[in-house]
């Protein structure tokens, strides 16, 4: 999972930073519009199909699994047809006709996404991932490569667009070739009480997230422009690489191994300090580091004018490893088969962003966007911090010693960053290397804090 995680992600990065250079920043938001409408649109009828098979003790059967696939399905095919006839009042309310064409476009991949085997969705629960990283790594590694190639041809946002619906189809075909998987026209009725249970108590959750997600994109492409939207979005994509990175390698792990052990509350409780713990360690260092050398990251990843959206970008940064451990608590939610108290805290988030957006983002632009974004975060994480005292008698002072050590070790990459900023110029790829080599030292101390060079993960008792 890490290796195929490594090689997808390395591309990402590559084709943003091969693209940056041939496209212009508006294609990027013409594309963050487009994948923020497709978002919006699979969320409104998103009951969360995967996380039922993997909760689900009956999930692996055959008769739960074609239930799955006929609702995904037949949800994949309305949602195009929503989609196809509301486009052009997505074209009006960004005054672009243009993006007409594209939109009707991108929406086919939310056809090929519902037609995906749900036998894949049952590798994750068993924990057999060798297949599970070739369907999913391996079509996102050929979308990627197929948008870089396309680029060099097309020169505009089309080249991102192919590269979008290849991963999509190429994800279908994967799920069936290794995930055999032929849909019966028999409904097992039997199955389907705990199927539609479980959905309504995701119903929400989704739509919830993804409002929370994409309000930024869309108020950013209204009151700003698409090249500014642009921007950001490359940018917000670089603070986002390492969650993404991790999200691939734990959170498949994470869910089943939680519900694994649902009907103990110790070891959920001791697995969540764990998790929380390691996850502290290497990613506030890291997300210091990102967030300190913004400029000339900036600068050398995608060019000289993305330097602009440096303080965004910091944000984001702190943004994302909030919002990853944030994600391991939802886990745990829907392990327990409770995934409506997740609900309360993406609600409590997403009204508070969409009342703040708007303002901030008119007084203060990209930054107060962002600032908006980090804001609601840690108005959610507070939330589930409250409940998970009810629920795994996790208190507050337990939760916060997990992110001591991370917060100690930034202090090696923040201390060498202020001393350059206060006595060197931030240019050129010395900043970089100075930042890196402090993130390493930092890391090193962390894996020795750890006990990972005794081959002995120092964690809570009892811990899975």
């Amino acid at each position: 999972m890490t290796a195929g995680s490594l090689i997808e992600n390395s591309l990402r990065f590559i084709r943003n930073v091969i693209l940056a250079r041939i496209l212009m920043p508006e294609a990027f938001g013409v594309m963050a519009t487009a994948l923020a409408a497709v978002q919006i649109m699979e969320a409104f009828s998103e009951v969360g199909f995967r996380q039922s098979v993997i909760q689900s003790k009956d999930g692996d059967k055959r008769g739960f699994l074609n239930i799955i696939w006929w609702l995904s399905s037949l949800r994949g095919l309305m949602l195009y047809g929503i989609g196809y006839f509301t486009a052009p009042m997505i074209c009006v309310f960004y005054d672009k006709p243009e993006l007409l064409p594209i939109l009707r476009t991108v929406f086919l991949a939310i056809i090929f996404r519902g037609l995906v085997s749900p036998r894949l969705h049952v590798l994750e629960k068993k924990l057999q991932f060798p297949r599970w990283v070739i369907v999913m790594q391996g079509s996102g590694v050929l979308g990627v490569i197929i948008a870089i190639v396309s680029a060099f041809f097309l020169y505009n946002v089309w080249a991102l667009i192919l590269g979008h619906l290849s991963e999509a189809l190429i994800l279908c075909v994967l799920s069936f070739i290794l995930c055999p998987f032929k849909p019966g026209f028999k409904v097992e009725s039997a199955y389907l009480p705990d199927i539609l249970r479980f959905a309504r108590r995701m119903f929400g959750i989704p739509i919830l997230t993804a409002l929370f997600i994409r309000t930024d994109i869309f108020v950013i492409g209204k009151v700003l422009t698409l090249e500014h939207l642009g921007m950001y979005s490359l940018a917000r994509s670089l603070a986002d690489l390492p969650n993404i990175f991790l999200s691939k390698i734990i959170h498949p792990l994470v869910l089943p191994a939680l519900s694994s052990i649902q009907d103990d509350k110790d070891k959920l409780k001791n697995s969540l300090l764990m998790i929380t713990r390691v996850t502290a360690t290497f990613g506030v260092p890291f997300i210091a580091f990102i967030a300190m050398f913004s400029k000339p990251v900036l600068s050398l990843v995608y060019g000289s004018q993305y330097s602009a959206v440096a303080i965004p970008f910091s944000i984001w940064c702190v943004y994302a490893i909030i919002f990853l451990l944030s994600t391991f608590i939802m886990n745990l939610y829907i392990a327990l088969g409770k995934p409506h108290i997740h609900r309360t805290a993406s609600l409590v988030r997403t009204v508070l962003l969409i009342l703040i957006i708007y303002p901030v983002t008119k007084g203060f632009g990209l930054t107060g966007a962002s600032s908006a974004v980090l804001i609601a975060m840690c108005s959610s994480l507070a939330v589930q911090m409250i409940y998970l005292k009810k629920l795994i008698n996790l208190n507050l002072y337990e939760y916060c010693n997990c992110w001591f050590c991370g917060l100690m070790l930034s202090l090696v990459v923040i201390i060498p960053g202020i001393s350059f900023i206060a006595v060197f110029s931030f240019q050129g790829i010395g900043p970089i290397l100075i930042g890196v080599l402090s993130c390493f030292i930092a890391w090193t101390l962390g894996a020795y804090k750890l006990g990972l060079f005794k081959h002995n993960l120092v964690m809570p008792k009892n811990c899975l």
